[in-house]
């Protein structure tokens, strides 16, 4: 049985296929078996994973109906494998040669860690560096967290308190690519969460944690691709927000304890100005008056909190409009 299981789950990423299987391929840890798995994509996919299948560790699983979720084809890769780790390396992505080597050593050496993460660098389709993920621990992290444990040494803590210190009201695992799971953290939850478009991950890494342990490393291992295409770009921030929602409610029925009022109010803010981008147009990236209405109505579903943070950042744009910024001088006027 090999150490660890990498799972590719792929849908239409044949651009950025020969990186992430090269990245794979080449790791300075060897024990592993990779199980490539297609979505049924309309794209070069295949002809782009044929020449990797050369490899004995390699094999091909492929849909013939689209699934339609990452995390329907994380579970479905979870039982065609069976290495005690598991690396769900997510076919945009890539990494640095040393991922699993210095992965595999932080869960070998921590046996009740159910997670280990390295540090991120964010790149676009280009694969152009847009700095490190969480390098810089802006003021909005800093007021709810406090500051940053990340980026200082091997970083290990208790699942449950890691949830109550850090998984709300965001995930601050920023993608399965930069994470190594132990498998019996997986079974101990009856697999990944299956039935969310989006907040699957999250949802899933809070109910291991529940179980597991947490340990991280500063070193930036894995490239964490932001582009069009992404999953997180398409949904819609209705779906986002009542996931995140259920997410948080999960924490704190199982942590015993609410969030506190500073925290509640970022992660309302944060939702609404989520449910607010999705509606911004033009030029001047503003909401358009005519979906004022139809905002504050989805706002309402999610309670009068978030409607109220909905209604502040239109006001502000409404007012916007009547006071236009006055245009910058010049040298000659």
């Amino acid at each position: 049985m090999p150490k660890v299981s990498v799972i590719v789950p792929n849908y239409n990423h044949a651009r950025f296929l020969p990186k992430r299987l090269d990245t794979v391929v080449g790791q300075t840890f060897t024990d592993f078996e990779l199980l490539i798995m297609d979505d049924k994509s309309p794209d070069d996919s295949l002809a782009v994973i044929d020449p990797y299948l050369r490899d004995p560790r390699a094999r091909l699983e492929r849909n013939e109906v689209n699934s339609g979720s990452p995390y329907l084809q994380w579970n479905k890769g979870l039982a065609l494998t069976t290495g005690e780790y598991v690396w769900i390396a997510e076919s945009d992505d890539y990494a640095d040669p040393a991922f699993l080597t210095t992965l595999v050593e932080q869960l070998d050496r921590h046996p009740s860690a159910g997670i280990a993460m390295c540090m991120s660098w964010k790149i676009d389709g280009e694969d152009r560096i847009l700095g490190g993920y969480r390098e810089r621990w802006d003021r909005r992290l800093a007021a709810a967290y406090g500051p940053n444990p990340f980026n200082d040494g091997v970083f290990f803590m208790n699942g449950r308190d890691f949830c109550a210190r850090y998984m709300s009201p965001w995930n601050l695992i920023p993608n399965a690519s930069g994470a190594l799971f132990r498998r019996s953290a997986f079974e101990a939850i009856g697999g990944p969460v299956t039935d969310m478009k989006i907040c699957g991950d999250w949802f899933t890494y809070c109910k291991m944690l529940m179980h597991s342990d947490f340990v991280s490393v500063p070193d930036h291992l894995n490239y964490f691709r932001t582009h069009t295409t992404n999953v997180r770009l398409r949904t819609k921030a209705t779906d986002f927000v009542r996931e995140a929602l259920e997410v948080r409610e999960f924490l704190t029925q199982n942590l015993g304890q609410r969030p506190s009022a500073q925290t509640e109010r970022m992660a309302q803010d944060f939702y609404a100005q989520m449910l607010v981008s999705a509606e911004r147009t033009g030029p001047s990236r503003k909401t358009p008056l005519s979906r004022y209405p139809a905002l504050i109505n989805q706002a309402r579903q999610f309670g009068s909190g978030l409607t109220a943070h909905v209604a502040k950042i239109l006001l502000r744009e409404a007012v916007a409009r009547l006071i236009p910024r006055p245009r910058p001088t010049g040298v000659n006027g």
